[in-house]
Parts: structure tokens; C-alpha cells; sequence
């Protein structure tokens, strides 16, 4: 479990300083202990948050087979990018939005679940 922690906070740290650098729309004007504290805290919101908010939303989830999650994801991206650290970061246009947050997701996806791949 602390593993995979570890990992959610990695890859929202390398996920977000990969998208204020090559994704269009994103832009950032700050430090990069900002970058860190905030792929850090999208990290932690990833793991604690996320979790709770699949349960919550589930009847949705059903409903469109998933694509839920998508929203979810995007509206965690634009709470921490777009929310907290709004003088540092500033996203012009949902595509930016919505390319971070599959970037993000894909690199979670790689760190946290390549242990399970190797198991097979």
C-alpha cells in the first residue's frame, strides 16, 4: 500500500512537470517546489479522494459504462491545478486539461500496476 502511494505521488509529480513542459494550454509561472508540492498533492488526492469519490459516483459510473471516471479524474486535475494553485498555473483550454489528465492516468497506470503485470 505504500508502494503504490509512493507511486501516485510519483507520477503526479513527473505527470504535471510533463504537461506545463510539452502539452499545449498549460501554462506555469513558479517555482518547481511548486510543481512538486502540487504533484504531490494530486498524488495524495489520487489515493484518498479518488477511491471515495468511484463509490460515490458509482450509479453514474454504471450508466456510461466507465466514462465517469474520465470526469472525475479531469475535475481532480482542474481542482488541484486549477483550484489551489491557481497563480502558478493557468489552463487555457480543456484540451490541455483533459491531455494532462490522461497523461497522468497513463503514468499511474504504468508505476502502480506494472508489479501485477510481472506477477503473471
Amino acid at each position: 500500500m505504500i508502494n503504490r502511494l509512493f507511486f501516485y505521488l510519483l507520477s503526479g509529480i513527473i505527470g504535471i512537470f510533463i504537461a506545463t513542459k510539452y502539452i499545449p494550454g498549460i501554462s506555469f509561472s513558479g517555482t518547481y517546489k511548486e510543481i512538486l508540492l502540487s504533484g504531490a498533492i494530486l498524488g495524495l488526492v489520487n489515493f484518498f479522494i479518488k477511491p471515495i469519490l468511484k463509490i460515490v459516483f458509482l450509479p453514474f459510473r454504471i450508466i456510461t459504462f466507465g466514462l465517469f471516471t474520465l470526469i472525475i479524474n479531469v475535475g481532480l486535475v482542474f481542482f488541484v491545478m486549477g483550484i489551489l494553485f491557481k497563480e502558478t498555473f493557468e489552463i487555457e483550454k480543456i484540451t490541455g486539461l483533459i491531455l494532462t489528465t490522461f497523461l497522468i492516468w497513463l503514468l499511474s497506470f504504468i508505476l502502480c500496476f506494472k508489479k501485477s503485470w510481472k506477477k503473471s
